[in-house]
């Protein structure tokens, strides 16, 4: 089975952040997909309207974007995202890898 790989960048990073890591991961038997969450795509973006919600739904509909097996790496700020995503869909992660990360701790908070 082909394995999907979803790359997510941490606070103020883009996909361009992954670019050195692709060529290692790029293989036959995986496919690779690094995303930009929303409102990070620019300096100049309006940023009011993001939400914490819409960086979730925005990797949610990466993974489920596929029927291969997933692993999700989520590098610094992306850390609870990846964490609720987990919440949401534990069924279509087969491995998180946290990158300078962790889940947030019992009680704690993203605002």
């Amino acid at each position: 089975m082909k394995t999907h790989i979803v790359l997510v960048p941490g606070f103020w990073l883009g996909s361009w952040a992954w670019d050195a890591v692709l060529p290692h991961l790029e293989r036959s038997d995986t496919r690779v997909t690094s995303l930009t969450l929303p409102g990070l795509d620019s300096v100049d973006t309006d940023r009011s309207a993001v939400t914490f919600d819409a960086h979730v739904r925005a990797v949610v509909d990466a993974v489920s974007d596929s029927d291969e097996r997933t692993v999700l790496v989520v590098h610094s700020g992306a850390g609870p995202v990846g964490y609720a995503v987990t919440d949401r869909i534990p069924d279509r992660v087969a491995r998180i890898v946290y990158v300078d990360s962790g889940p947030m701790p019992d009680g704690a908070a993203l605002r």
